[in-house]
């Protein structure tokens, strides 16, 4: 009888240690994604504190909303980032909801939203995703 309880220890511990470095794998990879995650938190969040801190000038917002058309529609979260960065300046743009006037968004054939249509003299051209301050200003030559 000892010898089978003993065979029955001895086979269970194998698994026991089977089981334990598959713990410990899975908690090495739980560990390395924890990081990961943490990495791209971060690496988010100053990448929005920038774009959020870098608000031009009254004079330069008014020419880019001038020049602009901000095409978006409600429930939109890149929508939603797209006013952030506008900030205190958003009311300043022509925003065309397009889920309230499609026509207008399918005038543009725009992708997706958010869009920017650049009001150009005798061409408009449409441009697709959440844009900075810079971008804006490079794209309407303000």
């Amino acid at each position: 009888m000892e010898s089978e309880d003993n065979r029955d220890v001895e086979q269970e511990e194998p698994i026991n240690g089977k089981k334990d470095v598959k713990r410990k794998e899975v908690l090495i990879m739980v560990g390395i994604g924890l990081i990961v995650l943490s990495a791209l938190f971060i690496t988010h969040y100053y990448k929005e504190k920038q774009i959020l801190e870098e608000l031009p000038d009254l004079k330069t917002a008014e020419c880019i909303a001038n020049r602009t058309i901000l095409l978006t529609s409600p429930g939109c979260g890149h929508c939603a980032n797209q006013k952030k960065i506008l900030d205190k300046y958003l009311t300043l743009f022509e925003e065309v909801n397009c889920v309230a006037d499609p026509d207008t968004c399918l005038e543009y054939g725009i992708p997706g939203v958010p869009s920017w249509v650049i009001l150009g003299e005798d061409i408009h051209t449409t441009v697709s995703g959440v844009k900075s301050w810079k971008e804006l200003i490079e794209l309407t030559s303000c």
